[in-house]
């Protein structure tokens, strides 16, 4: 069966897309300022919306970690995947101009 190896787990509504990818470009954002580790407050604090909830925060971060996007640590939240911009720099290193 296809689906989050903790799916049966989930209890209530499951987090909608739009609201994984705000999750996303916040931690993006955050990790291309240089920022410290973002805890679920201020990930919600910075979403703008009054009414989401802890669990949906903390959901979304999950689903990231499961996918390798995100490290999760006691101090927050830390975006650990490359972005566009960092594999085209990347990749301008690797190549030597003869």
């Amino acid at each position: 069966m296809w689906g989050p190896p903790d799916a049966g787990k989930l209890k209530g509504p499951v987090p909608r897309l739009d609201t994984l990818w705000k999750v996303e470009r916040i931690l993006i954002e955050a990790w291309e300022a240089d920022e410290p580790p973002l805890s679920f407050e201020e990930i919600k604090r910075r979403m703008g919306s009054k009414g989401i909830r802890h669990a949906t925060v903390k959901t979304c971060v999950a689903e990231l970690a499961r996918h390798g996007d995100v490290a999760v640590a006691k101090s927050g939240v830390l975006w650990n995947r490359w972005t566009p911009a960092a594999v085209a720099a990347d990749n301008a290193r690797k190549w030597i101009k003869l």
